[in-house]
């Protein structure tokens, strides 16, 4: 045991920052990854939204995960109808609520795609 801990002090943090399911942040009984933290990132960057910085992302990802505990602490589910809703709102937003999103999102033909892969019959919710 002594042996292994002394590994791991020996173990410089670059080298166990690449471990892509290493624990960045634990909530409750669960755990958020650091895998988690990078695609999420990406993701923000992807839509050019705000807070897409490390720090934020982690946070969230905490929010999400406490959100998470309580929706199942009181038995609270989305309806298939409340997401496939969801998703067409964000599909079809009038183009003012787009206005800081990089210009393929304004695209009118990425638009249309968005739309038709959510009113496809694979997409949750579709009927």
């Amino acid at each position: 045991m002594a042996l292994g801990l002394a590994l791991c002090l020996l173990v410089p943090p670059a080298v166990m920052a690449q471990n892509l399911y290493a624990p960045v942040a634990r909530v409750n009984d669960r755990i958020v990854t650091e895998f988690e933290v990078q695609q999420r990132q990406r993701f923000m960057q992807l839509l050019n939204a705000p807070g897409s910085d490390r720090e934020n992302v982690i946070d969230e990802l905490i929010k999400d995960r406490l959100r998470d505990d309580l929706a199942a602490r009181y038995d609270l589910k989305l309806s298939d109808e409340a997401v496939q809703s969801g998703l067409s709102d964000f599909a079809t937003a009038p183009t003012s609520a787009w206005k800081n999103s990089p210009p393929r999102w304004n695209n009118p033909a990425c638009r249309s795609r968005l739309s038709a892969i959510l009113s496809s019959p694979s997409s949750p919710g579709a009927t």
